[in-house]
């Protein structure tokens, strides 16, 4: 557990701009774990001491868990969180990081902090390259503190892509946190609903429309199914070469019944078959920037990146 606390806390350091340390700490202020940028003695004693003064607020104003801040001290501003009953992450930066960007590396850092001292298996040690996409998004450049608009959004996702690929189980997922073994084939297309809380003030209300994967038998009824959608996530199995392939034919679908466009996602399902995958990272990332259209891997059974892909297309389908 240490190792792999370790190595995911030096991936989100060496990703986020303008942060000099990431530590875990007990709610005693006792410090776990934390990884430096390197940087001279100067700066390194300027740190320390804001920490220190930092440890001593915390242990004051903040007891218990289930809180979430932001706190400046001088040139240093602080993100820290608390992990579970035991444990606070907290992210020091100097004074040119941008709350925003900050805050969306640090949620994703938190979740993932949590799984692992939870034991959980599988728990991806890398950073997704949309978190730097997400963390730029216009939606933040009108609100450089990092606070989003305020108000309740509601958005229609359609989930494309062939049969066996996994849509139902993804939706599954993200709004009863399950997964099932089993497979039962989506015939026409069936409805979910999701609140999602990004903070007090804007909250986005999902209508998820899974579409099932006969893309010739149901070709005449999909323009009502995709009427009013917001937004696409297009899927493919990384274990079946074909349902990638597949893929570009979802696209001219959506696009000839939608032809002001709509944002779209690239979702390649089941990463946590890595011994079956028929679909190489050059591959996709090749056809993702061929097609202009942002990637994420996913893993229904595990819940890896889910609720991520679901708050990307949320920000892309919020910012203005």
């Amino acid at each position: 557990m240490e190792k792999q606390l370790h190595t995911l806390i030096k991936n989100f350091i060496e990703a986020i701009e303008n942060v000099d340390m990431i530590a875990l700490i007990d709610h005693d202020g006792l410090v776990l774990m934390s990884i430096l940028k390197e940087a001279d003695d100067d700066i390194l004693g300027a740190i320390t001491a804001a920490f220190d003064i930092f440890i001593d607020r915390m242990k004051k104003e903040f007891t218990g868990s289930g809180f979430m801040n932001l706190m400046t001290l001088g040139e240093r501003k602080f993100f820290f969180a608390s992990v579970g009953e035991n444990a606070i992450l907290t992210v020091v930066a100097n004074e040119l990081a941008i709350e925003s960007e900050i805050r969306v590396y640090s949620e994703l850092a938190l979740s993932r902090v949590g799984r692992i001292l939870a034991r959980e298996e599988g728990v991806s040690l890398e950073i997704p390259a949309i978190i730097k996409i997400m963390s730029k998004m216009k939606v933040f450049s009108r609100f450089r503190d990092g606070k989003l608009p305020k108000g309740i959004f509601s958005i229609k996702v359609i989930l494309c892509g062939d049969y066996r690929v996994g849509k139902t189980s993804l939706i599954r997922r993200f709004v009863n946190d399950s997964f099932e073994q089993s497979y039962v084939a989506t015939i026409g297309v069936d409805i979910s609903r999701r609140e999602m809380r990004f903070d007090e003030n804007c909250n986005v209300n999902f209508l998820i429309w899974d579409i099932g994967g006969q893309l010739q038998q149901m070709a005449p009824y999909r323009k009502r199914f995709y009427n009013g959608a917001h937004a696409a996530f297009l899927i493919f199995d990384k274990t079946r070469k074909e349902s990638f392939v597949n893929i570009k034919k979802w696209i001219d679908d959506i696009d000839r019944r939608n032809p002001q466009g709509i944002p779209k996602i690239l979702i390649g399902n089941k990463s946590d078959l890595t011994f079956d995958l028929e679909v190489t990272d050059e591959d996709i990332k090749e056809y993702s920037d061929r097609l202009g259209i942002e990637y994420i891997e996913t893993s229904a059974k595990t819940g890896e990146n889910v609720d991520l892909a679901f708050k990307y297309i949320a920000l892309r389908s919020i910012s203005p």
